[in-house]
């Protein structure tokens, strides 16, 4: 995998603005102003676009700092800045992944993307790695759906599914799902023990509703109440599992337009999924 520093047509290809003309097409100083107006709009969309999503995660004051900094370092080098010092002062994280780890995490993100379409929980915004210390995928969840049981080990399912990807494709997975409270284990836990013991779904008394303030400790405590929780998220993972083997193909062209191009957004995840899925889901 390479880094692309140009902006992505919907076929994952480089795209500059010469791209879009052939020997018919009049330059765009030809054109008539009101369609001069609309192709200068949509190649600054083709060249901004790419920018505003690498500085997702980054506040005003971070891409005003890394944009001085940019410029400084172009001084520095008697150079003007251009387009690939700003893409590169605004995802710095992705341009030191090893390509490894890019790929791993491309994976994990795009099995959540897969997951969050498959199992009709929502909608992706934008999907992105080498933000911070790995990836990042912006959705927006469906509004009044049923809450119910299985929209629950629907959302168990997404949660784990980063992992169920990685696992499937590499046939392990790495440390990034766990070890923190945001982790996408420690979220499917808490969801998973809600379930049993607060949401009224329990296998066991279910009309007995119970909240703990040390959840680990309770899980730690009382071995049956762990087992079923353990229960809930193995199955949730199967069910992440075979999404995922009946779109493989998907999967693993999701993650190499990913892995190249650092970020996408959700138009272009959708269409690629809503596609190509298979439909018959589990």
């Amino acid at each position: 995998m390479t880094n692309i520093d140009k902006p992505l047509d919907d076929h994952g290809n480089n795209t500059t603005s010469s791209d879009h003309q052939t020997d018919d097409m009049p330059a765009i100083d030809q054109l008539p102003a009101q369609q001069t107006t609309r192709k200068q709009e949509a190649h600054q969309q083709l060249v901004l676009k790419p920018l505003a999503m690498s500085a997702l995660g980054n506040t005003g004051a971070d891409i005003e700092r890394l944009i001085r900094e940019a410029r400084q370092k172009a001084r520095r080098q008697k150079r003007k800045l251009n387009y690939d010092d700003i893409k590169d002062a605004l995802s710095p994280g992705q341009n030191s992944m090893s390509e490894e780890l890019l790929w791993r995490i491309a994976l994990h993100e795009s099995g959540h993307a897969l997951a969050m379409i498959g199992f009709d929980l929502g909608t992706i915004r934008t999907i992105s790695v080498g933000i911070g210390a790995g990836g990042f995928i912006e959705s927006n969840i469906r509004q009044h759906a049923t809450q119910d049981e299985d929209w629950i080990s629907r959302m168990l399912a997404f949660t784990l599914a980063g992992r169920a990807a990685e696992m499937l494709v590499l046939g392990s997975t790495g440390m990034g799902s766990g070890g923190t409270d945001n982790s996408d284990l420690a979220q499917a836990t808490h969801l998973a023990l809600d379930a049993e013991t607060n949401l009224g779904f329990g296998k066991h008394h279910p009309l007995l509703y119970r909240r703990f303030k040390d959840q680990s400790l309770m899980l730690s405590q009382d071995h049956q109440l762990a087992q079923r929780v353990n229960t809930r998220l193995e199955a949730a993972e199967a069910m992440a599992k075979k999404l995922l083997n009946q779109n493989r193909d998907v999967l693993l062209e999701l993650a190499n337009r990913l892995a190249t191009a650092k970020v996408l957004d959700g138009a272009e995840v959708q269409n690629l999924i809503g596609r190509n899925m298979n439909t018959n889901l589990p």
